[in-house]
């Protein structure tokens, strides 16, 4: 019976050892592959360090240091910016507007070569503008802008680029902004030309320059208003509009004028 006894003791003893020699074993092949990951470079030292916590049973927390931690999702292409973080949006302005005379002269040809200048009266012009084009970094604004003025006699149809320029990135922000393009209007001069009586369609070059002050109400819209000087040089060459084309030297109109922009901007 004593033999019998010492015998299964013996087995059981080389069952054990068997089976965690294997565990052993197992364990140590795993922490190699592991250990030859991390030297070849496909597992960073982060990753290395948690399988083998892992497979030791461990749940020690260790810290990542900076070049092993994962990109910021910003960074990886999956993510994208919100819209209103971007570097260039799009902006729409709508813009109400009236400018006013300072100085202006009609100059005319009754009786070719005989030319007669006269300082231009009512030239008042109130409308709105609407501009589009991109927002960099919300301070640079290059715009195309198209337009309708007018009075009671006269229609004026400008169009134009734009430059808005911020000065800084606050909720108030000041700003300058420069324009030059083509401009056409529809005149009658019987009204803003004293001494002529024909209608007349004439067309040219404008130029304005203003500063003014942006206010930012909210990350997609801003309210500003701008005082503005406006230069007009527009020419005549097309004939009376209710006869023939008259052979004469181009008639030609030059406006100073001064006004005020209040502008929506949508982002």
């Amino acid at each position: 019976m004593k033999y019998v006894i010492t015998l299964l003791v013996l087995c059981l003893t080389d069952v054990i050892y068997g089976q965690g020699t294997v565990y052993q074993d197992s364990t140590e092949i795993k922490l190699a592959e592991y250990k030859k990951l991390y030297n070849k470079g496909l597992i960073n030292s982060a990753e290395y360090q948690a399988m083998r916590l892992k497979i030791l049973g461990l749940k020690v927390q260790v810290p990542l240091s900076d070049k092993d931690r994962l990109p910021d999702p910003p960074d990886n292409p999956v993510f994208k910016k919100p819209y209103y973080e971007r570097k260039v949006m799009a902006n729409v302005r709508i813009i109400p507007l009236a400018y006013f005379e300072v100085s202006g002269t009609y100059t005319y040809y009754p009786n070719p070569p005989l030319a007669y200048k006269e300082k231009i009266r009512n030239a008042n012009y109130g409308g709105a503008h609407v501009e589009i084009g991109p927002a960099i970094n919300k301070m640079f604004h290059p715009n195309f802008v198209f337009g309708l003025e007018g009075n009671k006699t006269t229609f004026l149809l400008p169009v134009y680029a734009d430059l808005n320029i911020n000065l800084n990135k606050g909720k108030f922000s000041p700003f300058v902004h420069f324009g030059f393009g083509y401009i056409a209007f529809l005149d009658n001069p019987s009204y803003t030309h004293p001494g002529t009586m024909d209608l007349i369609l004439q067309h040219g070059l404008n130029a304005l320059a203003g500063i003014g002050l942006n206010v930012n109400i909210a990350r997609f819209f801003s309210l500003a208003i701008a005082p503005d000087y406006r230069f007009i040089y527009a020419v005549e060459n097309q004939g009376n509009l209710r006869g023939a084309a008259r052979h004469e030297p181009t008639n030609i109109t030059i406006l100073h004028q001064i006004g005020v922009r209040a502008e929506c901007v949508f982002y």
